[in-house]
C-alpha cells in the first residue's frame, strides 16, 4: 500500500522524533513517503498530487488546518473511487476534528 504522510512541521505537537517513530511503525505495513509542508495550501497540493499519482492512502499529521487542506486536495476533482483513503494523526493544539471523531 502506497501511503503519503503529510506533516505540518509548525503544528503544536509534531516533532522530528514523532515523524521517525511514525515512519518506522508504518514501514513494515506500507510503502511510506513522509513530506513536510512549506507554505499555505501545500498540504492540498500534496494530497491532490497523491490522488493523481494513484497513492492508496494519505495521512494528515498536524492540526485541523492540515486535515482541511488534505481533504480539499483529495476531493479537488470530487468524490469517487480514485480518492485515496484518509488517515488523521492529531498534531495540533485543539484537534477539533479528531476529538469529534472520538
Amino acid at each position: 500500500m502506497r501511503t503519503l504522510v503529510v506533516v505540518n512541521p509548525n503544528a503544536t505537537s509534531t516533532s522530528r522524533r514523532m515523524r521517525d517513530v511514525l515512519l518506522s511503525a508504518l514501514a513494515g505495513a506500507a510503502d511510506v513517503t513522509i513530506t513536510s509542508t512549506t507554505h499555505r495550501n501545500h498540504a492540498a497540493e500534496l494530497a491532490e498530487a497523491a490522488r493523481l499519482d494513484g497513492v492508496d492512502a494519505v495521512v494528515a499529521y498536524g492540526g485541523d488546518g492540515t486535515v482541511n487542506e488534505v481533504v480539499n486536495g483529495l476531493l479537488s476533482a470530487g468524490p469517487g473511487p480514485q480518492v485515496p483513503m484518509l488517515g488523521v494523526l492529531p498534531g495540533g493544539s485543539a484537534n477539533v476534528f479528531a476529538r469529534n471523531l472520538g
